[in-house]
């Protein structure tokens, strides 16, 4: 009995390990840094994998804290190994309860690849990206600080 626990234990982590091993977040961040101005500083990258929804409940999401500094302009940009999905998926910023930006447009229906956020105090918040409709995927999200003139 041990050892079929075991047996099944191995294949589980194997075929997570190579669930995960299919995204090339290297390529992804690759992508990202090109778009990347020269008045930008990158802060932090966060590599995302999500695995389908098979409900209609709660969407499968991740959740990255983030601290950022007084009066200073940010960055935060998203690209995605979903080919039909551009640019793959949606970023949130959120301080407690409150929606201080996103990605996404309500109005148009669609996701942009970037959104600028300019915080006039030091505070804390927390970036959930997740792909619309439960999608599954991997992402790269980056952090960047715009340099002051």
């Amino acid at each position: 009995m041990k050892r079929k626990l075991i047996l099944v234990s191995l294949l589980l982590i194997t075929t997570l390990l190579n669930s995960n091993a299919q995204c090339n977040f290297e390529n992804l961040l690759d992508s990202l840094k090109k778009q990347i101005a020269t008045d930008e500083i990158l802060l932090e990258n966060f590599n995302v994998y999500l695995y389908r929804s098979d409900t209609l409940g709660a969407l499968p999401v991740a959740k990255f804290p983030i601290n950022y500094e007084k009066e200073t302009t940010y960055r935060i940009r998203i690209i995605s190994d979903q080919v039909n999905y551009s640019p793959g998926g949606i970023v949130q910023l959120v301080e407690g309860n409150v929606l201080k930006g996103t990605n996404y447009s309500v109005r148009n229906k669609k996701c942009f690849d970037s959104f600028d956020f300019i915080n006039p105090f030091k505070r804390e918040g927390e970036l959930i990206i997740y792909f619309e409709d439960g999608k599954e995927g991997c992402a790269v999200v980056t952090l960047s600080k715009i340099k002051k003139e």
